[in-house]
């Protein structure tokens, strides 16, 4: 009498725990891993991008405490506006776990940044100020800015 593993399309337990030991042994292996040390090149010195905050997608910097996302030669920054002659940038994927940046807050009073996954907080020079316990913290690299209202230029 035939087991139910050797039915056409059943797998075997012992298949299933070989395949679970593995996913934990990769995820352990990971672990120690910060997800921007493995994600790529770092980004280009010098780039640069022009935006216009009368033109989408950067249409919320016309208010203070707006973000808007542009790519400058392959990495993805975010651009805040933090007053109303100002505009900062900022790589856009959080230190702790490459989570988007413009998914969470800035505090136009604090003048930080919040990342809305673990709310890892950063001041406006990029400086941690929280991480989340039992995390490596890292700065959030912040990047030159040309801010005239309604144009500006970010380079990396």
């Amino acid at each position: 009498m035939p087991t139910s593993s050797s039915r056409p399309g059943s797998v075997h337990p012992r298949r299933v725990f070989l395949c679970k030991l593995g996913l934990a042994a990769t995820a352990g292996a990971l672990a120690g891993c910060e997800i921007t040390e493995i994600a790529g090149a770092p980004p280009q010195k010098g780039a640069t991008k022009d935006f216009d905050i009368t033109q989408a997608p950067f249409t919320d910097l016309g208010t203070v405490g707006g973000m808007a996302v542009i790519d400058v030669a392959g990495t993805e920054v975010v651009l805040v506006r933090a007053s109303d002659t100002e505009v900062l940038a900022y790589n856009n994927l959080c230190p702790h776990q490459s989570f988007p940046l413009n998914l969470g807050a800035w505090d136009v009073a604090s003048r930080t940044l919040t990342c809305a996954l673990h709310s890892a907080k950063f001041a406006d020079n990029g400086s941690v100020l929280f991480f989340p316990p039992g995390s490596k913290s890292k700065n959030l690299p912040k990047y030159a800015v040309e801010f005239t209202a309604p144009l500006g230029k970010v380079t990396i």
